[in-house]
């Protein structure tokens, strides 16, 4: 441990130090209170790496720096500071730092700290975090709130020394303006002049403090060099592997210092200018632009101080200060210095965001003017029924008009949440940076979640909406009035997608421009809160017969907010749409009369006639998420019979003959009639009727079900927050192939039933989209899992229980979903009771519940693995049964099959082992193999090393990571293990020792046989 005297010798040779000592005046008192201060806090400093383990050195060394610095600055003109100010600059170089020291105990309690709290008030990115982390403050809350404070908690440390080493100059107390002059450093220029008070430039008639709090901030920013980041402390924190966002941040401060030479202070001949040279070679790029970026900080630091010495004594208010930063020896090595970098060509890519390269009709701009509409409105009422729980947001208004002029305009008004000027500046025109992504939102978002326990997630995703306008529109006029101000409203004007806009402020009373209206030629500023668009169409694309009302159709349907054209209710009403019957469940009889002549016909025997089932699956109220809305009505064949081997191939249709809606039966029968081998009969029976019972909303019929053929025989209407989703796919069509199939021919299409629904999915759960909306990618394991369970009827009319759940035909490509994915969804842990109850497994024979089999203590109980089923429950019951139990498999003898057999569970599965199907990893005894089928075992030297090894795997190489456990399965064991050694081979090289595979254990080929 350092002696005072160690300490203060380190000091010797600093102009500004033997100055204050040899030749400021200070009587022997003043200078032993300065260095029993230094003594006292230079060993507090080396404690900040506590908290700021990988910041560059704010220790004992940046403290000689910055002693140094302001000794090179003030050059000449040192003889010429008070000892006062001598005093109060070595003091301040000692504590302004010292706010950065905190105890474990500090750092334990800053949850509770009031100033936590307002950081986090001040801080929306910073409140998003905590309260994302259950609000309880994580490592990099902590390190950017402590960061923050550090100026500020000087105090803290002042006020406990100054009752140890009192800080006073002769009979005066100088802690308090000490206090100010270190909190300083931290402060804009412009709070310090707006705080003159505190920073007297005739202090005790002997000190500016003004020119002190210069030449402590420019010393602190000054102190560039690679004495601060010494290269064996970088080694140390191994900052070369960043393992998160701190880490990289922190990488490149060292960088920056490591390859830095520092400034040199240059004076002229007769000490009136004073030039700031800076010399580092850099060996790489990102390091040079990461110097090049903190000198022009530097140099903006500069021009504000020469703004604040301005305030200065008569004493300093002249003295010379670097004009900028020379960085004539700022040098690349080996490489050539220039700004050489992937960027983009700004016309090109508004080409490809407003051409049909993204969307394929120009008239989009409507459904997306309509999706941004329905968010702010949406958002508009979460935020009011925080305080109002009868508020009800204003219907949406859509408007065709033409101006004076002849040009068309269409125009969309909500009053939903309007635009301040920060979000028409910072989202709005920031195209790809919707507003719905930043830290604010997030925030009132979790406002929204905790008030009212529901999760309001928008429709716009991209920030790129705006911009489709000038796919058919060559000028937008925007109308706004934000929810946060009553008196601040804006009009903005967009002539053309790259020109500048004209913005105009209530507040500022600019006289605004008309407002494009088909009822006011001389609207002014909005008075409501909310936004209205108004898009001009231009004239190449303009074409007779335009008919808005046909084009807000094809992209709303129950839209949770009224959107009104002409009055009238455009895409349904949502609560008659979705949530009123279109059909009553019932079972209608076929005549008897038409029953025996098929009988006769056909040669089969009815057990209870011909039935046509009607029947409402209402999946509002089977849903196990909120989020998932709406209803099928289904109408199918049911017409159990023996058949006496007359005809084969009977099937049962449901469709149209000359418009009417009819059951039909087919069959085939051999015949030896010249060169025919077989004849298909035909009887149909008229029940058009049943087209009565369907009560679809009127407003859904047109371009969306044709309500009086059944043509098409499936209709399935897809919307998320109102917006038409496209299944060109068929996706959400229903399975024909498995759902009522035994009453179709073996070989031909089934339609035994026919089906008409809408599926309206809301906030988080929606299908994955592309950017423009037109194709499905993808479905989430929430998505799928809530609406599977939402059409179990649908169960019955399937031919087994091994098909249970496979509902839709073209699901297949969605449907494999890893444990993670089913634990990402919550879908269990939110329905965890209902799902217990209802998932039944075969037990040496009997059948029990979930529940049931978690209610006792059990051993090795053998379970009937089912391999068939092919839907998402499929996964989905080997999940839970993966999470509530251990599984083993017993091998038989022959190598050939094995049975399966739980266990109570006495530890949580892997989480490494998730990313995988559910039951990939099992128990396999005694059995030393690795592989069988496809399953691994969990207890082999393998599986173990790669659970410890899965999250830098799944990291730094996650093709890697599948492929060594997917190979094992998907390969013959000779390719297998051949692969999997490669893999293993490539991994030793690259990984860190401790998780090297070689050191755990050597693949062999027979765990692979």
């Amino acid at each position: 441990m350092s002696t005072k005297n160690d300490i203060l010798h380190r000091f010797e040779g600093l102009s500004l130090w033997e100055h204050f000592r040899n030749n400021s005046g200070a009587s022997a008192v003043d200078i032993a209170m300065v260095e029993s201060h230094i003594a006292y806090a230079v060993p507090l400093l080396d404690r900040y790496t506590e908290t700021f383990r990988k910041y560059t050195l704010h220790n004992e060394q940046h403290i000689k720096n910055i002693i140094k610095i302001m000794g090179e600055l003030l050059g000449p003109n040192v003889e010429k500071l008070s000892s006062l100010e001598c005093a109060m600059l070595l003091l301040s170089a000692v504590y302004h730092d010292l706010g950065m020291v905190y105890s474990p105990e500090e750092l334990t309690e800053i949850g509770n700290e009031p100033t936590f709290h307002i950081f986090l008030q001040e801080n929306a990115k910073a409140m998003v975090e905590y309260e994302e982390n259950d609000r309880q403050p994580n490592d990099s809350l902590i390190e950017w709130y402590c960061r923050s404070m550090h100026a500020e908690r000087v105090w803290i440390h002042l006020n406990k020394v100054n009752n140890i080493f009192p800080l006073k100059w002769q009979n005066s107390s100088i802690k308090t303006n000490l206090g100010y002059l270190c909190e300083s450093h931290n402060f804009s220029v412009e709070k310090i002049i707006g705080n003159l008070s505190n920073f007297n430039n005739q202090y005790l008639g002997k000190c500016d403090l003004v020119f002190c709090s210069i030449l402590l901030r420019l010393a602190d920013i000054l102190d560039f060099d690679n004495t601060r980041s010494p290269k064996s402390v970088y080694e140390f924190l191994n900052l070369d592997n960043p393992k998160n966002k701190l880490d990289a941040f922190s990488k490149m401060e060292w960088e920056k210092h490591l390859n830095s030479d520092g400034f040199v202070f240059s004076w002229n001949n007769d000490s009136t200018e004073v030039k700031a040279i800076f010399s580092a070679t850099t060996p790489h790029p990102n390091i040079e632009v990461a110097i090049r970026s903190f000198l022009s900080t530097i140099a903006a630091e500069l021009a504000s101080c020469h703004k604040l010495q301005r305030f200065c004594s008569a004493e300093w208010i002249d003295h010379p200060l670097p004009d900028g930063v020379d960085i004539q020896n700022l040098t690349a090595e080996n490489y050539q210095s220039g700004d050489y970098h992937f960027s983009l060509s700004e016309d090109k890519i508004l080409d490809l965001l407003t051409g049909d390269g993204l969307y394929n009709d120009e008239f989009i701009f409507i459904r997306e003017l309509l999706q941004n509409a329905i968010d702010t409105s949406r958002h508009r009422e979460f935020y009011e029924l925080q305080s109002n729980p009868s508020f009800v947001v204003s219907p949406i208004k859509a408007y065709f008009f033409k101006d004076s002029l002849g040009y068309q305009w269409i125009r969309i008004d909500d009053y939903g949440m309007g635009m301040s000027e920060d979000i028409i500046a910072n989202h709005l025109l920031k195209k790809g940076d919707s507003y719905y992504k930043s830290d604010k939102f997030k925030l009132d978002k979790i406002k929204i979640n905790k008030a009212l326990e529901k999760d309001f997630v928008p429709i716009s995703r991209f920030g790129i909406g705006l911009l489709s306008c000038f796919m058919a529109g060559d000028r937008i006029e925007i109308n706004t009035k934000h929810i946060s101000s009553s008196s601040e409203s804006f009009r903005l004007g967009i002539e053309g997608r790259s020109a500048h806009y004209i913005l105009q402020s209530q507040k500022k009373h600019h006289d605004p421009l008309p407002m494009p209206s088909q009822y006011d030629k001389n609207e002014g500023y909005r008075n409501e809160f909310g936004t209205s668009i108004a898009v001009r169409i231009t004239t190449k694309k303009e074409f007779w017969g335009f008919d808005l009302k046909t084009e807000l159709e094809k992209f709303i349907i129950c839209s949770p907010i009224p959107i009104l054209f002409e009055g009238n209710i455009i895409g349904g009403n949502h609560e008659v749409a979705v949530d009123r019957p279109w059909i009553e469940d019932e079972i209608v009889s076929i005549d008897s009369s038409f029953v025996r002549k098929v009988e006769s016909t056909f040669g089969i025997k009815f057990e209870n006639g011909i039935n046509i089932i009607l029947e409402n699956i209402n999946i509002t109220k089977r849903s196990l998420n909120p989020n998932l809305k709406g209803q099928i009505a289904f109408i199918a064949v049911k017409a159990e019979y023996e058949n006496k081997g007359v005809f084969r191939d009977i099937s049962f249709v449901l469709g149209f003959d000359d418009n009417i809606f009819t059951v039909n039966v087919y069959g085939t029968k051999k015949v030896e009639r010249g060169n025919e081998k077989e004849v298909e009969v035909h009887e149909a029976y008229d029940i058009n009727f049943i087209v009565e019972k369907l009560k679809i909303p009127e407003v859904l019929h047109d371009g969306k079900f044709d309500s009086q053929e059944f043509r098409v025989r499936e209709n399935m209407l897809l919307s998320h927050n109102g917006i038409m989703l496209k299944d060109p796919r068929g996706i959400f069509s229903l399975n024909r192939d498995r759902i009522n199939r035994h009453y179709a021919k073996s070989n031909h299409n089934n339609y035994s039933f026919i089906y008409l629904g809408i599926l309206y999915f809301q906030d988080e759960l929606l299908p994955d989209l592309t950017v423009s909306r037109n194709e499905i990618k993808g479905l989430s394991f929430d998505l799928v899992s809530s609406l599977g369970f939402s059409l179990e009827p649908l169960n019955k009319y399937l031919h087994n229980s091994f098909h249970d759940f496979t509902f839709f035909r073209r699901y297949g490509r969605f449907e494999e979903f890893t444990s993670a994915e089913i634990e990402k969804s919550k879908f269990y842990i939110k329905n965890q009771d209902f799902l217990d109850s209802y998932i039944t497994l075969e037990i040496d024979g009997n059948i029990c519940s979930i529940k049931q089999l978690k209610e006792v203590t059990f051993t090795e109980k053998q379970f009937h693995f089912n391999y068939y089923r092919d839907s998402f429950y499929d996964d989905f019951l080997n999940y839970v049964i993966e999470q509530n139990f251990e599984v083993k498999i017993a091998i038989d003898e022959n190598g050939c099959s094995c049975k399966f057999f739980i266990s109570n569970r006495n530890s949580p599965f892997p989480k490494a082992l998730q990313g995988f199907l559910p039951i990939t990893f099992v128990n396999f005894g005694k059995d030393e193999r690795l592989v069988f089928g496809h399953r691994l075992n969990i207890n082999h030297p393998f599986v173990q090393w790669y659970i410890k090894a899965a999250p830098t795997l799944d990291s730094d190489y996650s093709y890697y990571s599948k492929q060594l456990i997917y190979t094992l399965f998907n390969s013959n064991g000779k390719t297998a293990f051949e692969n999997c050694s490669n893999i293993i081979e490539r991994l030793n090289d690259v990984l860190p020792d401790h998780l090297k595979p070689y050191k755990t254990f050597t693949l062999q080929k027979s765990d692979l046989s």
